[in-house]
């Protein structure tokens, strides 16, 4: 059976503990080895206590074999320990645990502990997003997402690949507390939406497809975060990560293709008709910028301007308008969702470029506004906007109302007025 591979003892001792691993090797050199024992098993050491051996040799720096293939990692575990304190250039090849049923027992485990902590500390603690958690844990959606979360897990843990990326995902998971995160709400957000999306799902396997979901958000980071950082070959070995454990070209492909733009020619991504069948990639780009647009913007997902926001995005092939469409409908009121939408639908009737503007108090967007004075569709009623209006996303793309006076379409407000009516009084009966 496949061994488990560590890039060193102190990522052992960090997934078996929760301690940060970079700080370990530090912290062993200040302490000595023997208060580092004792300060490591009062926070939980136990691999000591575990059938666990060595799959390959352990050698150092020169080559020179220091442990044997087969031998018990407590054998030698504080002999190794006090090569680190003696020389401060001291390293090892990579730790091999052989894997047995009860080293994968071991590991699966600990990951569980680790998913729990990062749940509990990191995801449901967000003021931004606690009423979305609130339902997911109360299972107020249509899909039970923390049963598809959970299985998604269980997937990884399934195999030791799968187990040796759920480890690296999570060692030092404080320092990357915000990439995790982020990627465990885009999942939950797009597990979600899928109710909105049931004509995209193209197979009877929904509870597979589901899965696959989840995955692609879980993972989509996963070779940054297992090497503490990104560098340029990070998405490709992402994507080919992913497809070893859920073996799925579309989902491979939707993480190799899911930034905005489309590679170095910067075209957003959309432009591209291809990419637009890809269920995955217009799923994943799209949650994942208005992630990035609540963050940013230091705002909650309800946020009126963010939603406008997303749909000039997908006005400009930066995110794709039907997940647009259904982002809006999980985290808006009804009302306001169907208006919003509909107000993009008449926007582009106009050469103008009017703006949709909302209502104070409710924030309801039932007015269009034009910067042009003289046209026949111009109303008498005027508004001052004071400052810009920006809602930025990452370094790609900002919105931006520029302040100055502007003039009330008839035209369009009319129309967007009148449907407002339609739908709030649909609303009612």
């Amino acid at each position: 059976m496949k061994n488990i591979e560590h890039n060193n003892i102190f990522e052992l001792i960090a997934l078996d503990t929760g301690l940060s691993e970079d700080e370990l090797p530090t912290r062993l050199r200040s302490m000595g080895r023997r208060s580092f024992v004792e300060y490591t098993s009062k926070n939980g050491l136990s691999l000591l206590k575990n059938p666990m051996s060595f799959g390959s040799e352990v050698t150092d720096p020169t080559g020179k074999i220091l442990i044997n293939s087969g031998v018990p990692v407590g054998k030698y575990f504080e002999a190794l320990l006090d090569r680190y304190v003696n020389d401060d250039r001291f390293h090892t090849s990579p730790i091999k645990i052989e894997c047995t049923s009860d080293v994968l027992n071991y590991y699966r485990s600990k990951s569980y502990e680790r998913v729990g902590m990062i749940l509990n500390d990191f995801v449901f603690t967000q003021d931004k997003f606690a009423t979305f958690y609130s339902k997911i844990k109360e299972n107020k959606f249509d899909i039970k997402a923390m049963d598809v979360f959970n299985r998604a897990i269980d997937h990884m843990l399934s195999s030791p690949d799968g187990i040796m990326a759920m480890v690296k995902l999570f060692k030092n998971a404080t320092e990357k507390r915000e990439l995790i995160t982020d990627n465990i709400n885009s999942a939950f957000i797009s597990l979600v939406l899928s109710p909105f999306a049931r004509h995209n799902i193209l197979t009877d396997d929904s509870g597979g497809f589901l899965m696959k979901i989840a995955l692609t958000s879980i993972m989509q980071n996963i070779a940054e975060l297992m090497d503490c950082g990104y560098n340029p070959d990070c998405i490709d070995r992402s994507a080919k990560i992913a497809k070893s454990l859920i073996n799925d070209d579309t989902v491979e492909e939707a993480i190799r293709m899911k930034t905005y733009a489309d590679g170095d020619k910067s075209v957003p991504i959309f432009f591209d008709q291809v990419n637009r069948k890809n269920f995955f990639l217009r799923l994943l780009v799209t949650v994942n910028l208005f992630v990035e647009l609540v963050k940013i913007n230091k705002t909650d997902p309800a946020n009126l301007e963010v939603h406008k926001s997303l749909y000039e995005l997908a006005e400009l092939g930066y995110a794709d308008r039907e997940m647009v469409s259904f982002i809006g409908k999980l985290f808006l009121p009804a009302v306001k969702s169907l208006v919003l939408e509909y107000a993009y639908k008449i926007k582009n009737s106009c050469g103008a470029d009017p703006i949709i503007w909302s209502t104070i108090g409710d924030m309801l967007p039932v007015k269009f506004l034009c910067p042009k004075a003289e046209c026949l569709h111009t109303g008498q009623h005027k508004t001052f906007i004071p400052e810009d209006v920006k809602i930025e996303a990452d370094s790609v793309y900002q919105t931006r109302i520029n302040a100055g006076m502007y003039h009330t379409c008839k035209l369009l407000t009319e129309k967007l007025q009148d449907y407002y009516k339609t739908v709030s009084q649909r609303s009612e009966d």
